[in-house]
């Protein structure tokens, strides 16, 4: 149901969870946890999120725009 939310599709989904368990983490639930949270966060509007996405090169408008789009 989170993956939904944050509108993944069940490939999608299993391919993070792999991806996540390849680079060394400890079980699937981190993972699966670590993207609920991002999803949460990601449209928090904060300060710190909007950093965020900027350090990395991004908009945070942008982002926080096509992030809620997401069917939830």
């Amino acid at each position: 149901m989170q993956f939904q939310k944050f509108g993944l599709d069940a490939q999608t989904a299993t391919r993070l969870l792999v991806q996540g368990m390849q680079a060394g983490s400890r079980n699937s639930d981190l993972v699966a946890d670590a993207i609920k949270e991002f999803s949460i966060r990601a449209v928090d509007g904060s300060a710190t999120t909007a950093e965020g996405f900027e350090a990395i090169g991004l908009s945070a408008e942008t982002m926080v725009a096509q992030i809620a789009r997401a069917p939830r």
